[in-house]
């Protein structure tokens, strides 16, 4: 019996570990079927909204980050550059909290 459920858990790993891609790409393909589009915008730039982080300024919504990433290419410059290897927000970027962040408001803080 211990052998079995063992066996149905790691049926159940192994079956979301592969559905979970498949079920992107369907979406994707989706979204392409029926006509969707990403939304870009003309500018590089978007709001830091400090409910998008924790208490320690890391990122905590990563459906945000992945939509700012996709509203403009250069928005990933932007990202990076506020940003640590760990998402944690860079000090002297905190005074863009809950304001614009666009290539004039980053390099007046460098």
């Amino acid at each position: 019996m211990l052998r079995s459920f063992h066996e149905s858990v790691w049926i159940k790993l192994e079956v979301t570990t592969l559905t979970r891609p498949v079920a992107k790409a369907l979406a994707e393909v989706q979204f392409i079927v029926n006509g969707s589009h990403y939304i870009k915008s003309p500018n590089s730039e978007f709001y830091l909204n400090s409910d998008k982080l924790d208490s320690n300024y890391k990122v905590i919504d990563k459906v945000w980050l992945k939509a700012i990433y996709l509203k403009h290419d250069d928005n990933g410059d932007l990202i990076e550059e506020i940003f640590d290897p760990y998402l944690r927000l860079k000090p002297k970027y905190y005074p863009l909290l809950n304001g614009l962040v666009d290539a004039p408001t980053v390099n007046s803080l460098k």
